[in-house]
């Protein structure tokens, strides 16, 4: 579902700046019609080698059928809609204000600010019991991203038990459902904030040397979005607006004035999370799109979903727990 963007919001949203850092784990509230069939985490692995990868690209989209491209069906939809409400309001912002997310994430992501690493269990060609393994990459400075002898180190804080379990048709793998955690930097220089991403899928052309034509959905539990991204993104924009001075200082932006004069409602220079969500466009915005918090699917919507392309370059590096 892509949502409607209005000039209003769009001002709302021109601060916003997304580094997606993605691990996940085999919990699986929920799938679509697009869920795979792939074996469940007891059935035997896969007796083929392990194959290893850096992500090299990562995108939103930059355009509405790019978004709709990117999305699978995670709610069991009858219809087949793809799911990518969030992923549309974001291109919006691009489309609207020039809110250039995907080079944001490209500048992030070559500079070694993230690093993303992938095991994939399996014959490349075809394989009815393969995995995707994801770990997290410890940051590293102008990281080798191409050549495919790229070296990187897994983080200590990375999930060792984070596996897609599917299967492998013509060199497509396709995995899920599962729960993916991803780290969010919503602001330009502030901490990322980590979410969850629920009932998610994953689908990519792989070989020998990469991946091509990824992509990754699911949904962040509504729950989530108003109790930790909205706080998230309330502090770090009172933030940009008091160290740039606002509403006087030579640093304040114009963008830094709209988003206080649209939405600080009492006009003391502090952005709360309930005058985000009080706002009218906001909280229509940022309704839930997708019933996926348990296997009754055609259930009231309890989450909002969202999906991310990417591509990913031979790499090498050390893993534990390979499933």
């Amino acid at each position: 579902m892509i949502h409607r963007i209005t000039q209003k919001f769009v001002s709302f949203g021109l601060g916003l700046g997304l580094i997606g850092v993605m691990s996940c784990s085999s919990s699986s509230p929920a799938g679509g019609p697009d869920a795979p069939t792939g074996n469940p985490a007891d059935a035997p692995a896969s007796s083929a080698a392990y194959s290893h990868y850096v992500t090299n690209d990562l995108t939103i989209g930059k355009t509405p059928a790019d978004a709709l491209a990117l999305a699978f069906n995670l709610d069991n939809d009858p219809q087949g809609k793809p799911d990518n409400a969030l992923g549309g309001i974001l291109v919006g912002l691009n489309i609207a204000l020039g809110v250039d997310i995907n080079s944001a994430l490209t500048d992030a992501l070559t500079m070694g600010e993230f690093v993303i690493l992938h095991s994939v269990h399996g014959n490349l060609t075809s394989d009815t019991n393969a995995t995707w393994q994801i770990y997290l990459g410890d940051p590293k400075s102008n990281p080798d991203l191409t050549s495919g002898n790229g070296m990187f180190t897994i983080a200590s804080s990375s999930p060792t038990n984070s596996i897609y379990h599917g299967k492998i048709v013509g060199g497509l793998f396709s995995g899920g459902p599962a729960q993916i955690t991803i780290q969010l930097a919503l602001i330009p220089g502030a901490s990322p904030i980590t979410v969850n991403l629920v009932a998610s899928l994953i689908e990519a052309q792989v070989t020998a040397t990469g991946c091509m034509a990824g992509r990754i959905g699911g949904g962040i539990k509504n729950s989530d979005l108003k109790t930790v991204v909205i706080p998230a993104i309330a502090s770090a924009l009172t933030s940009n607006y008091q160290n740039h001075g606002c509403p006087s200082g030579t640093a304040c932006t114009a963008n830094d004035k709209a988003i206080f004069a649209t939405l600080d409602m009492n006009h003391d220079g502090v952005l709360t999370a309930d005058e985000i969500m009080s706002y009218g466009l906001v909280a229509g915005a940022l309704a839930p799109d997708v019933h996926l918090l348990d296997s009754n699917t055609s259930g009231p919507p309890d989450s909002n979903s969202i999906a991310f392309g990417f591509g990913c370059s031979k790499a090498v590096f050390t893993a534990p727990n390979e499933h």
